[in-house]
Parts: structure tokens; sequence; C-alpha cells
């Protein structure tokens, strides 16, 4: 239905959010890096995708490349961003439309700060209303989900792309346990962690 734009515009907006909330996460971006994704940033494979991203804290050259593989799992979220990414593709958008613009021409994207609020208010997941949750939250959420698997400081810095662990350190959030669904985002990054490394 979202890719024959037959969804109502604020349900279009809830799968463009979880969409961005999926790709933060699984690549510990900053929002100010997803914000600015074009179409021609992502890749799509057979069996997941190839991510190319531009850090925007301290422009710089492009960081290494992020290779995602999907599995078979319903809920896999590699597949959902591969197949939203492909139903975008048949909305319309062009290599140098923004991946998480509303419409192929739309200059302003729907924000990691934004979508977090609409994935939070479409599940009516409470918050705080002093300390609201924003789109930099999801990359303190990868690394401490991540570190709490088991994944090494030095492979969160890395895919944060922190120049030394201290930065990345400050992110984890220790005594976490970690979530049911955590393993389908980042056991492939834990030594021995049963899938194929991914970067």
């Amino acid at each position: 239905a979202f890719a024959a734009n037959q969804l109502s515009s604020p349900l279009c907006d809830v799968v463009i959010a979880a969409a961005h909330c999926n790709t933060g996460s699984l690549t510990f971006s900053r929002g100010d890096t997803t914000n600015s994704m074009l179409m021609e940033d992502m890749e799509t494979t057979l069996g997941g995708w190839l991510m190319s991203l531009i850090k925007q804290k301290r422009p710089q050259p492009r960081l290494p490349h992020q290779r995602h593989r999907a599995t078979d799992h319903p809920d896999d979220p590699v597949a959902f961003v591969k197949t939203f990414h492909d139903a975008q593709r048949k909305r319309g958008f062009r290599p140098d439309s923004l991946m998480f613009g509303r419409t192929p021409d739309d200059n302003t994207p729907l924000t990691l700060d934004k979508a977090v609020q609409i994935v939070l208010k479409h599940l009516r997941l409470p918050q705080s209303t002093t300390n609201p949750l924003t789109g930099h939250c999801v990359r303190v959420g990868a690394v401490t989900e991540a570190f709490a698997l088991g994944v090494p400081l030095l492979t969160c810095a890395f895919m944060c792309s922190h120049k030394n662990t201290s930065s990345t350190a400050g992110y984890v959030r220790h005594g976490h346990v970690p979530s049911d669904t955590a393993s389908r985002y980042y056991l492939h990054l834990k030594p021995g962690g049963g899938k194929a490394p991914t970067l």
C-alpha cells in the first residue's frame, strides 16, 4: 500500500519514520547524517544493502561502506529497510531524492528527531515530558544494545565512526538488558555471533 501511494499521509509518515529509525539503528548514525541521505547513498542487493554515509559533524570524506545482510526472519530490520528503499523507487524517488522525503521532490526530510516522535506516538509509548527522546537516542540505543549483547566497544566505535573508544564508551548505558529483538540488529557484529560479518 505504501509503494502504491495508497496510504493516508499520517500512515505514510509512520512508514518513513520507522524506516528512518531502523536505518539509524542499524548504521549507528546521528540524525544529521541520515537526514541528508539520498536514495543513491544506498545500493540494494539481492541479500541486503550497501550504505555510503557522509559524516555531517565535522564533515569529512565518505565513511567506510557498511554492508548489511538480511535474514529470512519476518521482522528482519535489514529486509525492512531494503523493502522501504524499493518502495520509495516505486513511488518515483530518483537517485538524487532524499531517502526519507515524503515525495520525490521533497527538499526537507522527515528528520530522525521527528521520526522518533512519530513512532512513539503511533505505538503509544510513554516518554518523559522533561527529557523527551530525540533522534540521538537511536544512536545511544544502538551502542547500548550492541554492547549489552557482547559486541566489542571497538566495533561499536567503528560503526559510530569514532576516532577512539572513549567517545563510544560515553554512549553505553551500563546495566541494560538487551531487548528481545536486539540480536536481529547487532548479533552479527559480535565475534562468533552466528551471522556473516556485515562490515
